[in-house]
């Protein structure tokens, strides 16, 4: 949707906002795509927005999330800072463990602190991992939720995995990785490589060998050259 198209829905948000009308509201936004409410709120003002935000939270948690991604950051910090720490935490939750590291770097020291407090007792301590790295590396914005297997499994076995609901976690997978024992990054395949291959083949038979990786500590503009160089989709991100 075009921005002159998102700004002919400000006023009936805002007349419906203002008769208390959130059904109406919330199924007006459940109609456009989450980069479009980000640039819907992006013409309202700062408490138009947070009372926006709020309707769709209450509506959609998952979506507002989204759409806080796709938000100015300084735009998502000031929505975040107007709410409690488990409140944040449980937004941030709905996001990949990278986006929700982004924006809880942007936060107040001592409002981050909260928020990463309390992800950690909801069991999703990924994103204060994320921020131990330092800025504009590798580590720091890579996604620590890939689709890793041991290069002795069978293909057929990696297909139902995919399938299973351990990897419905998984944020987007373009590549599965194999690993060795220790977890050492082997070799790669994608995933037309995988269904295209008989049932019994072993990962370690498909899978190119010695595949470019980079380090934790790898700058991202670097990255950025890799994945344009090699025409990639991912890259995978390793330790010493």
């Amino acid at each position: 949707m075009h921005r002159q198209r998102v700004s002919v829905l400000v006023d009936p948000l805002r007349r419906l906002l203002r008769r208390g009308a959130v059904a109406h509201a919330a199924n007006l936004l459940s109609k456009l795509h989450a980069a479009d409410v980000a640039r819907l709120l992006a013409f309202l003002t700062d408490e138009e927005s947070d009372r926006t935000f709020e309707l769709l939270y209450r509506d959609d948690p998952a979506k507002a999330a989204e759409v806080l991604s796709e938000m100015e950051q300084a735009d998502a910090v000031r929505v975040l800072e107007e709410r409690s720490s488990k409140q944040v935490a449980k937004i941030l939750g709905e996001l990949g463990a990278d986006d929700a590291a982004e924006l809880v770097s942007a936060l107040p020291d001592e409002v981050a602190q909260g928020v990463l407090s309390e992800l950690e007792l909801t069991g999703q301590p990924q994103v204060e991992d994320l921020l131990g790295y330092e800025e504009e590396t590798a580590g720091r914005i890579m996604s620590p939720q890939v689709f890793a297997l041991p290069v002795e499994t069978s293909v057929s076995a990696a297909i139902d995995r995919l399938r299973s609901k351990s990897a419905e976690d998984l944020e987007m997978v373009f590549y599965l990785y194999g690993v060795d024992e220790s977890g050492r990054l082997m070799g790669v395949c994608s995933l037309r490589d995988l269904l295209l291959h008989r049932p019994d083949a072993r990962l370690g038979e498909l899978m190119s060998e010695r595949p470019v990786s980079v380090g934790v500590d790898t700058d991202q503009e670097e990255v950025a050259h890799l994945v344009a160089r090699y025409n990639y989709l991912a890259l995978p991100v390793v330790d010493h």
